[in-house]
């Protein structure tokens, strides 16, 4: 979904003063937040009734972006300039509503190892619900932090 590493027309036209990233990168990003909110999954709870999980995507902030205040909001700002880039598309606006003003989470800012051990190293802390990440259902309100909580 990120299209190939050459520069495309439409990526040169794409100007917005809070974007650093190219458009088909956050148009790429967007598919994905889409397509995981489109799952649905049917699973039998423990006393055996049917239950259906929603998709509920959350960013995770794993690149080593994730140790300096500035960039985690550069990045955000980022996400806002995108969504004012696109402003007539408001599919893409609800897509982005929910991950505009925080991370759902960082990887350990501290915990320096090869990016694949770092992001494994968060799974394994959450996996099992700490922190309450792994709650699928999407009626629930989500925790997500600020840049400021980040710090």
């Amino acid at each position: 979904p990120f299209g190939s590493s050459k520069k495309s027309s439409q990526d040169e036209d794409y100007k917005c003063d809070d974007c650093i990233f190219p458009k088909s990168t956050m148009n790429a990003l967007t598919k994905l937040l889409q397509k995981v909110g489109d799952i649905s999954l049917k699973i039998k709870d423990g006393n055996n009734k049917q239950q259906t999980i929603k998709g509920n995507p959350v960013l995770v902030l794993s690149s080593t972006w994730r140790a300096q205040q500035e960039f985690i909001t550069d990045i955000l700002n980022s996400f806002k300039g995108y969504v004012a880039f696109v402003q007539k598309q408001q599919e893409v606006q609800q897509i982005w509503k929910p991950h505009l003003d925080a991370f759902f989470d960082l990887v350990d800012p501290c915990y320096h190892a090869t990016r694949h051990d770092e992001i494994f190293s968060w799974i394994r802390d959450n996996e099992r619900g700490k922190n309450n990440h792994n709650n699928n259902s999407s009626n629930k309100k989500r925790k997500r932090r600020t840049p400021q909580e980040l710090e």
